[in-house]
């Protein structure tokens, strides 16, 4: 018999729960931990974006967006171009808070690339994110460590390669 699915699955509740011990350090739901990770990774987007990619509906999405405002985690902004729509983005300086409470995750995925390397692993975050598309909203490029940008010719949900 085939284990992958058990793997799979196994791996999946191993994520799940990183993601809610690592919410819990930040006095986040798994929620609104993947909502802040998807602004960071996103951002600065629209509320719209949010409950497209989510499913969630524009309630739900301001209701996670109040908590982590609250929290300090993120800003909501005018539009330069349009002054009725706010844009979300994440605080720079709550990153640190993130990337210390994923530090556990983070170590764990060092140790298993280290003699491996990651090029299957990023593909399948790849094969993911084609499957997951984010909703055609590119304002900016994607954020990278250096601060310049990655993937920001990622295929959007019409299949066109340009950065949105």
């Amino acid at each position: 018999m085939d284990e992958t699915p058990s793997i799979l699955h196994e791996l999946l509740l191993l994520l799940l729960k990183e993601s809610i011990t690592a919410g819990r350090a930040l006095d986040m739901s798994p929620w609104s931990l993947l909502i802040w990770l998807y602004i960071d990774q996103h951002g600065p987007l629209q509320l719209r974006f949010l409950a497209d990619w989510t499913g969630f509906n524009s309630g739900q999405i301001t209701n996670i967006l109040n908590r982590l405002e609250d929290a300090g985690y993120i800003t909501r902004t005018p539009s330069p171009t349009h002054g009725r729509i706010i844009l979300v983005a994440v605080r720079p300086e709550s990153r640190a808070r993130v990337v210390e409470a994923l530090a556990g995750l983070d170590a764990v995925w060092r140790a298993v690339t280290r003699d491996t390397g990651d090029r299957s692993w990023h593909a399948l975050v790849e094969a993911l994110w084609d499957r997951n598309p984010p909703p055609r909203h590119r304002l900016m490029p994607r954020r990278s460590d250096d601060g310049g940008a990655r993937h920001s010719n990622r295929s959007d949900t019409n299949g066109s390669n340009s950065a949105k």
